[in-house]
């Protein structure tokens, strides 16, 4: 996904379907071995889903400052994840 740290804006998931289906982790940052960005750009971010168990879920991604309440995201994003 974009990066918009600079801004202290970073993703958040949240998993919507029943529990125990998949697990999420966020790496903020370039992966290893990846080229250099320029000074001042912001890096992605990488979703990592992990299947866990058969089922479905909806993984709703908004990109916001975490700190801001009541504030709309900047940006949103939703994702089905099927396990089989």
């Amino acid at each position: 996904m974009p990066g918009f740290g600079v801004t202290g804006h970073i993703w958040l998931d949240e998993i919507e379907g029943p529990g125990g289906i998949v697990e999420t982790s966020w790496q903020r940052g370039l992966l290893l071995g990846s080229p250099s960005l320029a000074v001042g750009a912001a890096a992605p971010e990488t979703l990592r889903i992990k299947a866990l168990a058969p089922g479905e879920v909806a993984l709703n991604l908004s990109k916001r400052r975490p700190w801001e309440r009541n504030v709309p995201p900047m940006q949103t994003h939703r994702i089905v994840v099927c396990v089989k």
